[in-house]
């Protein structure tokens, strides 16, 4: 079923008519339209950029505030695990026995290094034997700074704490008792 116009004609009799009749349809060349963003004021003025990119700038840097915060917590805890896993493995290789000889930690400040040694005490150690770790400067450690473990029983003659400290975070306490008992606080 077919729709009549105005006219009534069907649009494909007005077409055809049209055509019949050679009435000519004048379509212009170019087309000049308003532009929508210039009439209704669309887009975004200076002002609001800047404050987008302010807020921006603000969260970027909360985001590497916080995570500068989280690496230096991560090489805290890095060196807090490095220097009770050199006591524990120096304190085990004296227990074992290993080349008959008392085991030890050196910890040195400058640079800051820990050194395992065998011997019966750093000065008086074979240096060949060394096995050196590198710390971190940016690190503290305060207390004992040679601790040899006696053969057999893992014993320390000297109890103490080695303390390691950021300036940051909380102090950390390594405590050894005379029977060798590493026990971190």
């Amino acid at each position: 079923m077919e729709v009549e116009s105005r006219t009534g004609f069907t649009p494909h009799q007005f077409l055809q008519n049209m055509y019949l009749k050679k009435i000519k349809i004048v379509i212009p060349k170019r087309v000049y339209l308003k532009s929508s963003l210039v009439e209704t004021g669309a887009g975004f003025t200076l002002i609001e950029l800047i404050v987008v990119m302010a807020i921006f700038l603000i969260a970027g840097g909360f985001g590497l505030v916080l995570s500068m915060d989280s690496y230096r917590s991560y090489n805290f805890r890095e060196q807090q695990n490095l220097l009770v896993g050199l006591l524990q493995k120096a304190r085990s290789e004296s227990m074992e026995n290993i080349n008959q000889q008392p085991h030890g930690l050196y910890i040195s400040q400058n640079p800051a290094e820990y050194v395992l040694f065998q011997g019966p005490s750093y000065a008086g150690r074979d240096a060949l034997e060394d096995i050196t770790f590198p710390g971190s400067g940016s690190f503290s450690c305060g207390g004992l700074n040679e601790i040899v473990f006696t053969q057999l029983s893992g014993s320390v003659p000297i109890s103490g704490a080695i303390t390691l400290d950021d300036h940051i975070h909380p102090v950390i306490n390594i405590n050894l008792n005379n029977e060798g008992r590493i026990d971190e606080q």
